[in-house]
């Protein structure tokens, strides 16, 4: 039961880190130019939006990888 536990806490983690860059690297981005400069809320939205998505999507691609490689090694 614990190594499900701590399985569970390093996906959150891996996860959350996921989310924090994504969230970082879309600040790069100018939305000035889809979004009228007054509509900060929906601004910040969209980035908030958008690094969710971003960041589960490349956590799952991560877990993925981790899963095909480990079975991969686990048959030689």
């Amino acid at each position: 039961m614990r190594i499900i536990d701590i399985s569970l806490t390093i996906q959150l983690i891996v996860e959350l880190s996921f989310i924090c860059l994504s969230f970082w690297a879309l600040e790069a981005i100018d939305f000035n130019k889809f979004i009228n400069k007054k509509q900060i809320i929906k601004k910040q939205t969209v980035i908030l939006l958008l690094a969710l998505a971003l960041g589960h999507i490349v956590a799952q691609l991560v877990f993925s990888l981790t899963n095909i490689i480990s079975a991969m090694l686990g048959n030689i």
